[in-house]
């Protein structure tokens, strides 16, 4: 599926393809990105950080932390 936005939030949940929810700015993906990362932070669906992507992959967010594109969690 591909999703046309200007910014998505993406993530590899266990067992399934990438899953990516779109977003229209960079503040608003940030905001769903850590919400998300909050929200399943329990769920063995999606062990992974939620990666705030725009032309490239910006921030990531890891049980409602922040982290930057570098760094590993």
């Amino acid at each position: 599926m591909v999703i046309l936005s200007a910014y998505t939030v993406e993530t590899m949940p266990r067992g399934f393809g990438i899953c990516s929810w779109p977003a229209n700015s960079a503040k608003e993906a940030e905001a769903l990105a850590k919400n998300l990362s909050v929200e399943l932070a329990d769920s063995p669906t999606y062990p992974n950080a939620f990666w705030v992507i725009g032309t490239k992959p910006i921030v990531k967010y890891y049980q409602g932390q922040r982290f930057d594109n570098r760094q590993t969690i």
